[in-house]
């Protein structure tokens, strides 16, 4: 799947996109060797400060309500979707609960939830 249809239909602009069988690169690098076995589109969200963790996250997912039928397509082509979470604590210790109207509304869109939670040592 060509990635600029992700920019179109979603309406924002990648930080990282890739067709599959185009040569690899980095930002470093133009060229790596060996081509892209998959197409993927990456975008960088960001969640307000005003709201809770749980609240910004249900927001940006209800905001992607529209993009349903284009997610479906994704999963129907033999693709996935997900909403990939980067959480960075500041040395504290955190604990969230993911409420079950949060996980109904990202599955009802057939996101899938990535959590990465970084050591910042």
């Amino acid at each position: 799947m060509d990635p600029q249809i992700f920019t179109e239909t979603i309406g924002m602009q990648p930080k990282w996109a890739s067709r599959a069988g185009e040569p690899r690169a980095t930002s470093t690098s133009p060229w790596l060797e060996g081509n892209h076995a998959q197409s993927y589109w990456t975008s960088r969200l960001m969640l307000p400060d005003e709201l809770e963790f749980e609240e910004s996250l249900l927001k940006k997912i209800q905001d992607m309500q529209p993009n349903r039928t284009f997610f479906k397509l994704i999963r129907d082509t033999g693709g996935s979707a997900e909403l990939f979470i980067g959480l960075f604590p500041d040395g504290a210790n955190i604990g969230t609960t993911l409420p079950h109207d949060l996980l109904t509304a990202a599955g009802d869109l057939g996101l899938d939830l990535a959590l990465d939670i970084y050591n910042p040592k």
